[in-house]
């Protein structure tokens, strides 16, 4: 407060700010329950779809891939930086001779900056309301649908994510940087330059280095599912999203096949999951199963086959059940080739059988002249070539008939 009790401009200005946040957390806070009603219904389907409730105590984080951008929606992208080295341009060799005490040192540090994707969705929480932002591995993060942030919200825990669409890097949510890094932090120069103090350094090597947005801890259940049956037949890969969800119990997968983030990591595989995680994965096909075999932390895991949590089997079962509808499906295909093949060879005897009855009717209606008995007697010789040709086919009949 200023002088005889008159508020400054910066006291105006920041209660200004103050009532505007309030004014926009109040505006979001009439339309969580709505926004529920409106959510709830499409997310109950997609759990109904994979055979699953939710406990009425439990929240469930939604995701859902924008068709139009490929991302998530309500998703924002941020600012990352890192420092990496850089080839000193005023590098020079010994042998020329040194003007400055930086010239003799080949790589510069600096600070580089890249855009990274948020993991963003909507929390609907059991008490029937549902906030748009980004669950952390700590606090959930609340915002508007401009992604205008309003609070840090720590009562909120995630128990369930539920992710819908083309996912194809997108649970990654980070970034990977291959880069030149310094090697050695005793291996530094500082070299004051005007008000800037720059590093430079010789000991440099290349790496990777990787940022990645967690889930938290109270995470229990993953869902991930396609949009349609298209992309049922596609590749869901995942990143290291859930290494902080210890208490992970269950990971469904409606995609014929998980795999690593291989675009981001080529060669080395960084951990996916908690080393205290012993969930349940179940998905459609056992072809996902490369993946977690890669992952160590997977070894304990029990792994399932199946559509729904409720028809899904251990993989001995599922391999007999193959074995089995393999065997009824051969079964299936013989029986309906031998009844084909039945019809095909009673349409035949059937139409020889009239053949030799017609040919039989006309040897008796022909008279006994001249041209009757050359008649007659080529007729006979049909009539004799016929009459083996069916008892062949009535034998195959009765052998297709049993």
């Amino acid at each position: 407060m200023g002088l005889f009790g008159i508020k400054s401009k910066a006291e105006k200005a920041a209660e200004q700010f103050k009532e505007k946040v309030e004014n926009f957390k109040k505006e979001e806070e009439g339309k969580l329950t709505e926004r529920y009603n409106m959510i709830m219904p499409k997310v109950k389907r997609y759990l109904e779809s994979i055979g699953f409730e939710l406990p009425p105590d439990e929240n469930i984080f939604f995701m859902q891939i924008d068709e139009n951008t490929g991302n998530w929606k309500f998703g924002r992208t941020e600012n990352h930086r890192y420092e990496s080295a850089i080839k000193n341009e005023n590098f020079l060799c010994e042998c020329n001779g040194l003007k400055n005490p930086q010239e003799n040192i080949k790589y510069i540090i600096q600070t580089k900056e890249i855009q990274r994707e948020t993991c963003c969705g909507i929390l609907l929480t059991s008490d029937g309301k549902a906030y748009i932002g980004e669950a952390g591995k700590e606090t959930f993060w609340w915002c508007t649908e401009s992604a205008y942030g309003l609070d840090n919200l720590t009562n909120l825990p995630v128990h369930n994510i539920l992710a819908v669409g083309n996912i194809k890097n997108q649970l990654l949510c980070g970034v990977h940087i291959s880069d030149l890094f310094n090697s050695d932090e005793e291996d530094i120069v500082y070299v004051k330059s005007g008000k800037t103090t720059l590093e430079y350094t010789d000991s440099v090597q290349k790496g990777d280095y990787y940022w990645s947005h967690k889930f938290p801890k109270s995470v229990k259940r993953v869902f991930l599912l396609p949009s349609d049956e298209f992309e049922k037949k596609n590749t869901v890969v995942i990143g290291s999203a859930f290494d902080k969800c210890s208490n992970l119990q269950v990971f469904y997968s409606g995609f014929d096949k998980v795999a690593h983030e291989k675009l981001y990591c080529k060669d080395s595989i960084y951990p996916v999951f908690n080393t205290d995680t012993h969930a349940t994965f179940i998905a459609p096909s056992d072809a996902s199963l490369d993946f977690f075999n890669a992952e160590q932390v997977c070894k304990n895991w029990d792994f399932k086959v199946g559509t729904t949590i409720q028809n899904a089997v251990s993989l001995k079962e599922a391999k007999e059940a193959s074995k089995k509808a393999e065997a009824e499906a051969k079964s299936k295909a013989e029986s309906a080739e031998k009844a084909n093949t039945l019809a095909e060879t009673k349409a035949v005897l059937e139409q020889l059988e009239n053949d030799l009855a017609a040919k039989k009717a006309e040897v008796a209606s022909i008279g006994l002249d001249a041209q009757g008995i050359v008649q007659k007697a080529k007729l006979n010789k049909e009539i004799k070539d016929l009459e083996p040709q069916i008892e062949t086919l009535k034998a195959e009949v009765e052998k297709l008939s049993k």
